[in-house]
């Protein structure tokens, strides 16, 4: 088949250029390492780090994204044990290259292509995922609140539609039995 891949339908194939252009757009972090080294960031890898040209990532050490203090025994598919599977997930504090610090959420999977022992790292900036579930907690405790308090409580538009009653506003008003 050489340089496409066949996806799910027998008749759509996915050749390199179209492959590159996904993980080009892709909303991951993406790298790939060789012996440790970044080869491939696309720019969502390269914009987590605050680098805005990915291409100064071209050759830059794995072990400068991460801090000091953590180890990872994982550079290359033959630097863990064979039994091993990829894909662990690790969570970090890292500093950016602008100074600034970002909570990531990092796994790499080994893999082998053409002879060569190849890394791919994805990378997520967890301090949005915390910030989301911070506004989903904080949502769900005002909905409990909301639906438990005994007091009427009526949510208006500017222009005085009602958008929004609690349980207690309907049981003063008799919509509830």
């Amino acid at each position: 088949m050489g340089n496409a891949l066949r996806l799910a339908s027998p008749t759509q194939v996915l050749d390199a250029e179209q492959l590159i252009a996904a993980l080009e757009n892709s909303p991951e972090g993406l790298a790939i390492a060789d012996h440790g080294r970044i080869v491939y960031a696309n720019a969502a890898f390269a914009e987590l780090f605050a680098y805005s040209d990915r291409a100064e990532m071209g050759g830059k050490a794995l072990s400068s994204l991460r801090p000091r203090s953590y180890q990872c025994e994982r550079t290359s598919l033959g630097s863990s044990p064979a039994s091993e599977s990829g894909g662990r997930v690790c969570e970090f504090l890292e500093r950016r290259k602008n100074g600034t610090k970002v909570q990531v959420e990092s796994s790499c999977s080994p893999f082998r292509v053409q002879g060569r022992d190849l890394l791919v790292i994805t990378v997520r900036d967890m301090s949005q995922r915390e910030r989301r579930r911070i506004v989903r907690d904080s949502d769900q405790r005002f909905r409990t609140i909301f639906k438990a308090e005994p007091i009427g409580i009526v949510q208006c538009s500017s222009d005085g539609r009602v958008l929004e009653t609690n349980p207690a506003v309907e049981r003063m008003l008799g919509a509830v039995p």
